[in-house]
Parts: structure tokens; sequence; C-alpha cells
């Protein structure tokens, strides 16, 4: 039984990480159509192909960041990543609740470490770009 519902939640982040690029695929083909002749006059077109650019490298940013994070998430499930977080938790506190709010709380830094470096680049490099 617990080998089913650890390859469950295997399974499970594959579909999710794959179900999302699907629909960044499909979200962005509608950048690949032209402005309805009725929206034309409101949109600039400078600013429009400009909005798609911006639209394009976020996207790209988001793929590869995702790509990590499912890769750090199913390494970590594999090799025991977190049985050794909560392996630590127990050792820095007795309490059961102390313990939980400890292992979120470095679930918690560890993602934040991981995602920190995509969210500067996209705030000081992205954004400042368009």
């Amino acid at each position: 039984m617990e080998k089913t519902l650890f390859w469950a939640i295997i399974v499970f982040i594959i579909f999710e990480f794959v179900f999302n690029r699907i629909l960044d695929v499909l979200n962005n083909r509608g950048w690949e159509k032209p402005l309805p002749v009725g929206l034309a006059a409101l949109y600039d077109a400078k600013k429009y192909e400009e909005a798609k650019k911006y639209d394009q490298e976020k996207d790209r940013l988001a793929l590869f960041s995702g790509l990590l994070s499912t890769a750090a998430i199913l390494l970590f499930l594999l090799l025991g990543g977190f049985a050794f977080i909560d392996q630590q938790a127990r050792l820095m506190v007795d309490n059961d609740s102390l313990v939980s709010l400890a292992f979120f709380g470095i679930l918690a830094f560890g993602s934040f470490l991981l995602s920190f470096p995509f969210s500067i680049y996209h705030t000081f490099v992205i954004e400042a770009k368009y």
C-alpha cells in the first residue's frame, strides 16, 4: 500500500507539471492570432507586440522554474529528503506541534531559496526590460 501511494504521488506530480505546460501552450496560441478588426483600433500594434514578447519571456522563465521545482520535489521524494527534514525537525524540538511547524518552516525556506533567483530575474530583468 505504501509503495502504491508513493508512486501515485510521483505520477500526480508529473501529471500536474505536464498538464500545466499543456495549458501554457494552449494559452500562448492566442498570441499567434492577429487582433480582431474591432479591437485593432483600441490597441497600439507596437504595445501589443511588446506585451506578446513579455508574456513569452515570462512563460519561458516559468517553464524553467517549474521544471527545476518539479525535479527538486521528485528528487526529494526519491532520495528521502522529506524523511531527513523530519528527522532534523525532531532533533530541534520535542513537541509534535512544533515538529510540524519546524518541518514546514524548513520546507518553506528551501522553497524560498529555490524560487528566489527566478523572482529576482523576473523583477529586475524581465520587468525592467518591458
